[in-house]
């Protein structure tokens, strides 16, 4: 019966040889896992900052949107109140026309009435004074309505140039987090690659040789 072929004992240089080749393989590893998780401070570093960037913004659209509500708020209220001046406005032009056509008829029959009878027209004179100054009193107030309502309408312009100026702002802003949000994906992706490539190298290291 053939005796077993047994293996020539390892060396001390061997042993020392294959001992150093796998010292070098860790020391790589080592340095790859330094370096990977240097890659990874910097990828949550940019992410952090984007969250950051992300979260800026966010509070800047809160706050144009409330700017936004605001602003309609008044506008709403503006348009209450130019409705009801021009109500007012209206119910004052038609209080003079009559208030006109009164004097004129009551003008009229009074002076037909002094013409036929012969009497003083003094009593005539202080009505139509009287009617005058009615007259005058009504106009006034109704170029204050109206003056009022040019103001109303300016201040409406201007709001309305507000809200298409924070309408401009929203979408701005609204594009500008999904711009940010897509990258912030990215580089949440990225972070969690750098993880699972330090999770196996870290396998790699404590495997047995």
């Amino acid at each position: 019966m053939a005796s077993a072929v047994t293996a020539a004992p390892q060396t001390s240089e061997q042993a020392n040889a294959e001992l150093r080749e796998v010292r070098k393989q860790i020391d790589a590893l080592k340095e790859d896992l330094e370096d990977q998780g240097r890659r990874r401070s910097r990828a949550e570093r940019n992410l952090a900052e984007v969250e950051k960037s992300e979260q800026k913004v966010r509070r800047e659209l809160s706050s144009i949107r409330k700017q936004s509500r605001e602003s309609k708020a008044r506008q709403t209220d503006l348009e209450r109140q130019s409705d009801e001046q021009r109500k007012e406005l209206e119910k004052e032009r038609a209080a003079l026309a009559t208030q006109l056509r009164v004097a004129y008829i009551n003008g009229n029959e009074e002076w037909l009435r002094v013409s036929l009878s012969q009497q003083d027209a003094t009593s005539l004179g202080r009505r139509m004074t009287y009617y005058a100054y009615l007259s005058r009193q009504r106009r006034a107030t109704i170029e204050k309505v109206a003056a009022v309502l040019v103001q109303l309408d300016e201040i409406k312009d201007e709001i309305a140039a507000e809200l298409a100026r924070l309408a401009k702002l929203e979408s701005q802003a609204t594009d500008k987090l999904a711009e940010i949000a897509e990258t912030r994906t990215e580089r949440a992706e990225l972070v969690a690659r750098i993880n699972a490539d330090i999770r196996l190298s870290l396998i790699h290291i404590s495997e047995p040789t």
